[in-house]
């Protein structure tokens, strides 16, 4: 349902409104802030509060003409509930031009924070990005460091087992060669008591009558031959005459003989 335009235009320019709005009501003198407050505070909660209406009203659109009126004698005697121009003209009186500096700066104050919040919200997220990457990154050198240190730990361990295994062989080789100086000079030892053995058996069995027997078949046998090889070379010679003892530088008595034999066993 929509309302007469004409008769609304008459109406306000009559000045018969039947009821003010609500919120041009005038307050009582004795509803002061503390009147407010206690019943603020006796109120219950908004929760427990249960609604009156139950059914809302329509709303009701209604078409007002903004345009000044021809008559500006009727706006001067005219209420703010009368004409929205009246409204609007004391409205535009109590607002002056630096009350609208004043908020059209403090709104740019307000831009102006919001745009750095904005921004420092960026650099935060930024930041926390950052922070978390750093984080993560710090976790895996941290890993690294700590398997270069178990790496470390068992390379240390390694070591010391092939130090004890060299120090092991070391010990061993040393023994093995004080061992072979000692079989080297048991065997010098031996080597000098052989030598010395075989020069005492040598002197002994030059002394001996076997030895005089074997030198002096040997003589006999060897100037039988020469003789023999002698008498088929000149058969017109007589070697029979030719006697292995004749020879005094070969041959001496038999106690002298004895003597001679020493004397030659000593001297070597």
């Amino acid at each position: 349902m929509k309302l007469n335009k004409s008769k609304l235009r008459k109406f306000a320019a009559s000045g018969e409104v039947v009821a003010a709005p609500a919120s041009l009501k005038h307050k009582k003198t004795n509803e002061g802030p503390l009147k407010v407050m206690e019943q603020s505070s006796s109120r219950p909660p908004i929760r427990d509060v249960v609604p009156l209406v139950k059914i809302f009203p329509h709303v009701i659109m209604v078409d007002v003409d903004l345009s000044l009126p021809m008559d500006s004698s009727s706006m001067d005697d005219a209420t703010v509930n009368q004409s929205p121009h009246v409204a609007m003209s004391r409205a535009k009186d109590a607002i002056s031009q630096r009350d609208m500096d004043a908020c059209s700066s403090a709104h740019s104050e307000d831009v102006h924070y919001l745009l750095v919040h904005s921004l420092m919200r960026k650099d935060l997220a930024a930041l926390r990005a950052k922070s978390i990457a750093d984080e993560a990154e710090m976790k895996n050198i941290k890993r690294a460091v700590a398997k270069l240190t178990w790496d470390r730990k068992d390379g240390l361990v390694e070591l010391d087992k092939v130090k004890f295994e060299l120090k092991a062989r070391d010990d061993d080789v040393k023994a093995a060669v004080e061992a072979k100086d000692k079989i080297m000079a048991d065997l010098k030892h031996l080597v000098g008591q052989i030598e010395g053995v075989k020069a005492a058996a040598v002197s002994e069995f030059r002394a001996s009558e076997a030895f005089d027997d074997i030198n002096t078949r040997y003589f006999l046998s060897g100037f039988e031959a020469f003789r023999k090889q002698a008498a088929e070379h000149f058969l017109d010679l007589d070697f029979s005459i030719f006697q292995p003892y004749d020879d005094k530088d070969l041959v001496v008595d038999g106690g002298q003989g004895d003597q001679i034999d020493d004397d030659d066993a000593a001297s070597k």
